[in-house]
């Protein structure tokens, strides 16, 4: 049974009142600006300062209450019993008001919406599931409302327009403090909020020590840290991820760990720009040439084991071919060194180098790519390349441009 007890003194003593059910306005039952104590039990409730479920308020999660603080002692004017489901929730967060602009759709925690590139442009927003707590300041914190399922805000208007920087979905483990700030971020609630994606989920809400170095499955998947050492708000990825900004962690990683097969990590949206290849293991720092500067994931699913790759001297396929199947530091040894204008890979991850000794602009093609006409920046330039094997790894590389397709 979900109810909540309220005492209109310290450590449940006093006049007591039992709410079984939403109460918009305490005065009709004598006890507007009475309680001093209370006992949850069941769901969570939301206390409010003003009568229908207005004004400040506190989330009670259940428990025993001995004291109410001076925010709220004497203070409580209307009660809402939290009958929400709270697994999958999910927020819809809108640029203009009345729905329009650009969307953002939100189902977990997020401290900043800057890294999103959504920080104070929010206009409207409607709660598709669960029930969500928004703040105008970063790390949930300042000037906050609580929103439920269903709730449709067509219009912030003056005070929140524009304003909101964080956000957090109530979970079944969430309480606060007597001052309504939330209390630490416990275990639980990560554990909650796993369960609440499901084991197919590809994004899970970490913080550093909830890290599990277990490798013994086959599960391949990269976290991704805002702070060096792995420390501050981290997400973890369990497959590609083309865009960064929709996650809400574009240019914001600074350290990563990574179980499992290679991941490569880009500096643009939809694989683009320079990249690293990540290997299984840790990355206290990803140094100044990627710090703060990933934009998308791609997880390495080819299998490594017997890579080849076909070039081609003319484009379009065309011309002598020669077969590759292991590094090679200097296609001129072959006497095919910027020769090359297209390719064709049959197995694996291959780099390519327009420099001998695997230097000079590359790019990293996989299994199946088929590239009829390197162009003008890549045409007759190609002259050392590597299939990306199992042991191979990159720390602290140069900038590198990624060639795309038409390029």
């Amino acid at each position: 049974m979900n109810k909540l007890v309220l005492y209109d003194q310290h450590d449940f003593k006093g006049k007591s009142k039992q709410f079984v059910r939403n109460m918009p306005d305490l005065a009709n039952e004598m006890f507007d600006n009475a309680a001093q104590s209370a006992r949850v039990e069941g769901h969570h409730w939301v206390a409010y300062t003003d009568p229908n479920y207005k004004g400040e308020f506190i989330i009670f999660a259940p428990g025993d209450y001995k004291t109410l603080g001076c925010n709220f002692c004497h203070k409580l004017s209307s009660l809402r019993l939290v009958e929400e489901e709270l697994l999958n929730p999910e927020i819809d967060l809108y640029e203009h008001v009345d729905y329009v602009g650009k969307a953002q759709p939100v189902t977990e925690k997020v401290d900043n919406l800057g890294r999103g590139k959504f920080n104070n442009l929010v206009s409207s927003h409607k709660v598709k599931q669960g029930v969500w707590i928004l703040h105008q300041k970063a790390d949930q914190t300042g000037e906050r409302l609580i929103t439920y399922k269903g709730d449709e805000w067509p219009n912030y208007g003056d005070k929140w327009n524009d304003k909101l920087t964080s956000l957090r979905p109530l979970v079944n483990s969430y309480t606060e403090r007597l001052d309504g700030s939330p209390d630490a971020w416990v275990r639980d609630e990560h554990k909650s909020v796993a369960e609440s994606r499901g084991s197919s989920s590809f994004l899970q809400l970490l913080t550093g020590d909830l890290w599990s170095a277990d490798t013994s499955g086959t599960m391949s998947k990269i976290a991704l840290y805002d702070q060096p050492n792995f420390k501050g708000e981290a997400k973890e990825f369990l497959a590609n991820e083309p865009d960064l900004s929709e996650k809400l962690f574009e240019d914001t990683a600074k350290s990563a760990r990574v179980e499992g097969q290679h991941c490569i990590a880009y500096t643009d949206p939809n694989y683009k720009g320079e990249f690293i290849v990540f290997g299984p293991g840790e990355y206290k720092t990803l140094g100044c040439n990627f710090n703060h500067k990933l934009s998308s994931l791609r997880l390495v699913e080819e299998e490594l084991l017997n890579p080849e790759i076909d070039l081609y001297e003319h484009v379009d396929y065309g011309g002598e071919v020669r077969e590759v199947r292991k590094k090679v530091d200097n296609l001129q040894r072959g006497n095919f060194n910027n020769l090359v204008s297209s390719h064709k890979v049959k197995r694996g991850v291959w780099i390519l180098h327009e420099k001998v000794d695997q230097t000079g602009e590359r790019l990293i093609t996989y299994k199946g790519d088929e590239w009829p006409n390197y162009c003008d920046k890549w045409n007759d330039k190609l002259t050392s390349l590597r299939p990306l094997v199992n042991s191979y790894t990159e720390v602290g590389p140069t900038p590198c441009v990624l060639l795309q397709r038409g390029q």
